[in-house]
């Protein structure tokens, strides 16, 4: 439009002048952002957003995988001063990322300590894998050699984090 408010018409063309340019300019005579630019602008945004909804996913999927397996342990036998906790778990686990600490009346039993977890003695400690399948699962036995009248805990870690313990008195 013309500042005198009346349109612009295109009026006659020469005939040798080809139309292969068009003009980005607004009809109030402002111009606006080229194509070139604008192009630019959607891909980097496209990217941006592509990014963050990665990162989202990938922290989800991390998140749930580090959930702690969760390990109950319950005295299943008494023979003498041996004790039998059987193994109850959510969902099978490779043995290696397990460790067994036995304490007995506060002080850590180093000497006991199974770091990483196999199937097999050390210290006072014995693991049985029942199923043989190298997972730390249900059915699979810690037996744990005690002395008379003292406090115990078996701890089961997974991790650096605590997946059980159990308490008593031998």
């Amino acid at each position: 439009m013309r500042p005198d408010g009346m349109a612009l018409s295109p009026g006659p063309r020469p005939a040798n002048e080809q139309r292969t340019k068009r003009s980005w300019t607004a009809a109030d005579g402002k111009s606006g952002v080229s194509p070139v630019v604008a192009t630019i602008l959607l891909v980097a945004i496209t990217i941006i957003l592509a990014v963050v909804l990665w990162q989202l996913v990938l922290g989800v999927t991390r998140n749930t995988q580090e959930v702690p397996p969760k390990v109950a342990l319950s005295m299943s036998a008494i023979r003498g001063n041996e004790y039998e906790f059987l193994i109850t778990v959510d969902r099978p686990v490779p043995i290696g990322q397990y460790e067994l600490k036995l304490w007995a009346d506060g002080q850590a039993d180093n000497a006991s300590t199974f770091s990483p977890l196999s199937p097999g003695s050390v210290g006072n400690l014995t693991f049985e894998d029942t199923d043989g399948a190298n997972t730390f699962s249900s059915g699979d036995l810690i037996l744990v050699q005690t002395a008379p009248g003292r406090m115990y805990e078996l701890v089961v870690v997974w991790q650096d984090s605590v997946a059980g313990r159990v308490q008593w008195q031998s």
